[in-house]
């Protein structure tokens, strides 16, 4: 009895420390087929001429769109995405890792230290300070969880991929592009 009692400590003590991620929340209601999950994607102005929009998709499916500088349409539009447009997503979204990311859009990594004789370094990750680049900002609400990281276009991150696909997705060239 108490190898027993004593197994079930060590196992409740390893799954304490375990370094997995929690699971991700799922991307649909079960057995229903319909989205619970909300995507928006904003980008801000740069010192140039880069667009300035807001685009959210709600569970339904409808798009709406919030044009404010450097786009052909300013102002508010609606749309809808495509049958597919929630499976397209859902895949990006689990590719980019997206509720993994940090506020920067960059899956974190843990910090590691070595010990050299008496002085201990440390590899801390890289903190790029940048300007003159318009940043995004992807909210996804999921099964009642939200997250938020923006990307500042100052190095490759994985958030690239999920922002395009929700450009594609969205058709927000309609609304970008001038005649």
């Amino acid at each position: 009895m108490q190898s027993r009692v004593g197994a079930l400590a060590l196992a409740a003590l390893v799954a304490c420390h375990s370094r997995a991620a929690p699971p991700s929340p799922p991307l649909a209601n079960q057995g229903s087929g319909a989205p619970t999950f909300e995507v928006k994607l904003s980008r801000t102005s740069c010192f140039g001429t880069c667009p300035v929009y807001s685009v959210t998709i709600h569970p339904d499916g409808s798009v709406d769109w919030s044009g404010s500088e450097f786009v052909a349409a300013r102002g508010a539009r609606h749309g809808h995405i495509a049958a597919d447009g929630f499976d397209r997503l859902a895949r990006a979204i689990e590719k980019v890792r997206f509720f993994e990311l940090d506020a920067h859009g960059l899956v974190p990594r843990p910090t590691s230290c070595a010990r050299r004789g008496q002085t201990t370094e440390c590899d801390f990750a890289d903190s790029i300070i940048c300007s003159d680049t318009s940043s995004a900002t992807v909210t996804i609400t999921r099964a009642g969880k939200t997250h938020t990281t923006t990307n500042d276009h100052c190095q490759q991150t994985p958030l690239e991929l999920l922002e395009e696909e929700i450009d594609d997705v969205t058709h927000t060239k309609q609304w970008i592009v001038k005649p």
